[in-house]
């Protein structure tokens, strides 16, 4: 498995949850889980999922997952492996 922070999975579930955090700065209610996933979450379920996906497509599963991101992406993929680090066996 091979999941950059631009993929289509991690970039819509970086964007619902910065819409979360806008409408919060509006004047709407903080919504804690917005931020937490922004923060890092939402890369740990885009994996799991990710994974599982991978399996079910090629009727086996992943030998070898790494995170390669860099900017933003590298500081969400540096929590990331310090939150589960069983998502990945590396960091690029």
């Amino acid at each position: 498995t091979f999941l950059s922070s631009s993929s289509p999975c991690a970039q819509a579930q970086t964007y619902q949850a910065m819409t979360l955090l806008l409408e919060a700065e509006r004047g709407g209610a903080r919504n804690d889980d917005a931020i937490i996933d922004f923060a890092y979450r939402a890369l740990h379920v885009t994996t799991v999922v990710s994974k599982q996906l991978v399996a079910q497509y090629y009727g086996y599963p992943h030998t070898k997952s790494y995170y390669l991101a860099c900017s933003t992406g590298g500081r969400q993929g540096i929590k990331a492996m310090a939150s589960f680090p069983e998502d990945y066996d590396g960091v690029v």
